[in-house]
C-alpha cells in the first residue's frame, strides 16, 4: 500500500514537474519568436503570403517552388496579424501539437511515462529551429508525426478508420511537401514486409484517389526540380550521399551546431554509439520488451532504412541541391530511436535523458544567444537609417540580402539588387559582376544621384564559391568611384559580415 502511494505521489511530481517544463518551453519559444530576426528564406514566406490567395498558391508553385498548402495557411493567418512575431506563431503552435502527437505516437510504444521522449523531442535544436521558422518545416514535422501515429494504428488494429485519417493527412502533407512521397513508400513497403501483400494491396488502392489529387502538381514539377537542381562541379554525387548520411546524426545530436572542433563531434558520436548500443542489446533480451513494444520498435527501424534508401537514390539522381532539412518527414522516426534508453532501469534511464537535454539546452544557448540567424539585418538597417542622404540608392551585390534587409529598413530610397549569377553545366560565369558591365547596371538604375550605397555580404548566394570574384569587385569599385565610407558589421554569434561603402561618382 505504502509503495502504491509513493508511485502516485512521484508521478504526480513529474507531471507538475512536465507542466512547468511545457510552460516555460512555450514562453521561450514566444519570446523568441519575437526576437530573433528573420533571414532570406522568412522574407520569401513573408512576401509570399502577403498576397491575394490565388496570387498566394501561383506563387508557391512559380517562386517558392513548393505546393500551396503551408503558404496559402499562412496567408489567411496572417489576415489576423500580418507581423513577423505572428507569423512565427504559426510555426510555434505547430511545434506544441506535435509534442501531443508525439506524445501519443510514443504511448503506442510503451506503457511507460513518455514525458522524456517529448522534453527530448522539444528541446532538440531542430524542433528549436522548426519553430522558430516563418516556413513550412514545423508543419511538414507535425504532418509527419500524425502519418506515423495514424499508420501505427491501424498497423495495430487494421481499422479503416485510422486508414482513412491517415490518407487526409496523406493529401494535406503532399500539398505541402513533396518528399512526403519517400515516407509513404517506405510505409507501403514495410506494410509489405511484415504484414504480407494483402494488406500492402489493400494500402496501395487507398492511395489511388490521393494519387488523382496530387497529378496537378505535376504541372509545376519539372520546372520547380529545376530552381532545386544544381550542375556546379562541387556537388558530386558522392558529395551529396555524404551530406544525407550526416544527417541521422544532426537529426539525433544537432552536431552542425556543436561549437567544438571535428574531434570534439567524434567525441559525442562515439559515447552516443556506445550508450545507443548497450540500450539495444538491452532491448533485444526478452524481459526488456516487457516495456517497449518489439513489433513497433523493429517496424521503425525498418521505415527508418526503406527513407533513407529511397533519398540516396532519389536526391543524387535528380541533382539536387541537398540539406538535412529536406529529409524533415523522418526527423520524428530519429527522435523514436531514444526509445532504446527504456531498456535501461529507471535511475539510469532518467540519468542519461538529463545528460542530453543538458546537452540539447547547451546547444541551443549557443545557436540563439544573439538574434540574428545569418546578419545582423536590424544594426545594418539603423545605420543605412543614419547616414543615407535623399535620393541615394542602395545596391545589393548578392539579392540575398534585400529581402529580409527591407522588413527593418524604414527610409525611402530605392533598394535594389545586383542581377544573379548565371549558371552554366560545370562552371559559373558572373553576369555584371567584376566587368565594365557592373558601372553600366549601376548608371542604368535610372536614379540620378552622385552617390550610391553598395552593401555585400561574407557569405554570398546558395552554398556556392563565397568568394565570388569579391577582390575583383573592390579593385573595379576603387578604379571607377570614390569610396567615401567603408564599414562593416559583423554578428556576434557568426563571422558573417555586412559592408557598407559609399560610392561617389569621379
Amino acid at each position: 500500500m505504502t509503495t502504491t502511494i509513493n508511485n502516485v505521489k512521484r508521478n504526480n511530481l513529474k507531471t507538475i514537474a512536465f507542466v512547468i517544463f511545457l510552460i516555460l518551453y512555450s514562453s521561450i519559444l514566444i519570446y523568441l519568436s519575437n526576437w530573433l530576426y528573420i533571414w532570406e528564406d522568412e522574407s520569401y514566406s513573408l512576401h509570399t503570403s502577403s498576397h491575394k490567395l490565388s496570387e498566394v498558391i501561383r506563387l508557391s508553385y512559380t517562386f517558392e517552388g513548393q505546393p500551396p498548402f503551408y503558404f496559402a495557411l499562412l496567408s489567411l493567418w496572417r489576415i489576423i496579424n500580418s507581423s513577423i512575431f505572428f507569423a512565427r506563431l504559426l510555426s510555434v503552435l505547430f511545434i506544441l501539437c506535435s509534442a501531443y502527437f508525439f506524445q501519443r505516437l510514443v504511448s503506442l510504444f510503451t506503457h511507460k511515462s513518455t514525458y522524456w521522449m517529448v522534453v527530448i523531442f522539444l528541446l532538440n535544436p531542430f524542433t528549436v529551429w522548426a519553430a522558430l521558422e516563418i516556413r513550412l518545416y514545423a508543419l511538414v514535422i507535425l504532418l509527419s508525426i500524425l502519418s506515423l501515429y495514424y499508420f501505427f494504428r491501424f498497423y495495430i488494429e487494421n481499422k479503416n478508420k485510422y486508414l482513412y485519417i491517415f490518407l487526409s493527412v496523406c493529401v494535406v502533407a503532399l500539398y505541402t511537401q513533396y518528399f512526403f512521397t519517400l515516407l509513404i513508400i517506405s510505409l507501403a513497403l514495410t506494410l509489405w514486409l511484415f504484414k504480407g501483400f494483402k494488406i500492402f494491396l489493400k494500402f496501395c488502392l487507398y492511395q489511388i484517389p490521393i494519387i488523382l489529387l496530387f497529378l496537378p502538381n505535376l504541372i509545376f514539377l519539372h520546372d520547380q526540380l529545376s530552381m532545386a537542381q544544381t550542375h556546379l562541379s562541387g556537388n558530386t554525387v558522392l558529395h551529396t550521399i555524404f551530406s544525407e548520411l550526416r544527417t541521422p546524426q544532426n537529426f539525433i545530436l544537432s552536431l552542425q551546431t556543436v561549437p567544438l572542433g571535428k574531434s570534439g563531434r567524434w567525441v559525442i558520436k562515439i559515447v552516443w554509439v556506445i550508450v545507443l548500443g548497450f540500450g539495444l542489446l538491452k532491448l533485444y533480451k526478452r524481459k526488456a520488451f516487457s516495456i517497449l513494444n518489439k513489433d513497433l520498435f523493429n517496424t521503425t527501424l525498418v521505415i527508418i532504412s526503406f527513407s533513407l534508401a529511397l533519398y540516396l537514390i532519389i536526391i543524387p539522381s535528380l541533382s539536387l541541391i541537398y540539406q538535412d532539412k529536406y529529409m524533415i518527414i523522418t526527423y520524428p522516426l530519429f527522435i523514436l530511436l531514444f526509445l532504446a534508453f527504456f531498456a535501461f532501469p529507471p535511475i539510469k534511464r532518467d540519468l542519461i535523458f538529463s545528460m542530453v537535454s543538458v546537452y540539447f539546452i547547451s546547444m541551443l544557448i549557443f545557436k540563439y544567444k544573439y538574434p540574428a540567424k545569418t546578419y545582423d539585418f536590424k544594426a545594418v538597417a539603423n545605420i543605412i537609417n543614419k547616414i543615407e542622404t535623399k535620393k541615394e540608392p542602395i545596391l545589393f551585390f548578392d539579392k540575398s540580402i534585400l529581402p529580409p534587409f527591407q522588413f527593418y529598413y524604414e527610409g525611402t530610397n530605392p533598394l535594389l539588387a545586383l542581377p544573379p549569377l548565371k549558371y552554366e553545366k560545370d562552371y559559373y560565369e558572373e553576369r555584371t559582376k567584376d566587368t565594365s558591365d557592373l558601372k553600366r547596371e549601376i548608371q542604368s538604375i535610372g536614379i540620378p544621384s552622385s552617390s550610391y550605397l553598395f552593401i555585400t555580404g561574407s557569405i554570398e548566394g546558395f552554398k556556392y564559391d563565397p568568394l565570388m570574384n569579391k577582390e575583383n569587385v573592390q579593385e573595379f569599385l576603387k578604379n571607377n568611384y570614390i569610396i567615401s565610407l567603408d564599414s562593416s558589421i559583423k554578428s556576434k554569434n557568426s563571422n558573417n559580415t555586412i559592408r557598407i561603402q559609399r560610392l561617389n561618382k569621379r
